[in-house]
């Protein structure tokens, strides 16, 4: 191989590792509260409720995080499957009386708290290498907008209506609200699960 070819060779990676460190999706749980009573064997079966911005967003953040919890043993149900109105329009009198007729063990909710954005300058690939000499690598860079949405989730025992579990956490990168929902939705249920809040299977 010659010393050209190896140098463009280096380059292509370079602006590959670029692209992806400006892509990189970061979620972080923030904080972690439990209730130091939670009942023992974790919730069998728990409803969803999704506070959303839109109805469709609230339908698709429900059905993921319900079928992501009968992927590790867990009875999930989508309130928007079985409580039409609007998620703003719940009251908790409406959802408490509908999960304790069914015999839900637990009521997980989740809404937006608050969004960060930021810009600033990123490489963004091109061609890193002169053909000057080693000397002159070129890092082309440009304005992007970061955004970061921090999420509270909280769990609820059905029977008494209690707070058992609360946590932030923090998604953030040029995403969609589509991928927020689905990276706190693994983070949440990787952190109960972990906790013996639900009653999953563990890897």
């Amino acid at each position: 191989m010659t010393p050209g070819h190896t140098r463009r060779v280096l380059a292509g990676w370079i602006v590959v590792a670029a692209a992806a460190a400006v892509g990189c999706q970061t979620n972080e749980i923030t904080s972690v509260w439990q209730a130091p009573d939670v009942p023992s064997g974790g919730f069998r079966s728990v409803m969803v409720i999704g506070f959303a911005r839109t109805e469709d967003l609230r339908k698709y953040f429900e059905s993921n995080f319900a079928r992501e919890l009968k992927e590790v043993g867990v009875k999930g149900i989508s309130s928007a499957s079985v409580l039409p109105e609007p998620s703003k329009q719940l009251t908790r009198e409406t959802v408490l009386a509908w999960v304790r007729d069914q015999g839900v063990e637990a009521v997980l909710t989740t809404r937006l708290i608050d969004t960060d954005r930021q810009t600033r300058e990123a490489s963004v690939g091109g061609d890193l290498y002169s053909e000057r000499g080693p000397r002159s690598w070129h890092v082309p860079t440009e304005e992007v907008t970061f955004t970061t949405y921090h999420l509270e989730t909280r769990l609820y025992e059905a029977s008494s209506g209690r707070l058992v579990f609360r946590a932030t956490s923090a998604t953030g990168k040029p995403v969609s609200p589509g991928s927020v929902a689905l990276a706190v939705i693994d983070a949440m249920i990787d952190e109960l699960s972990e906790r013996r809040i639900l009653a999953a299977r563990l890897p």
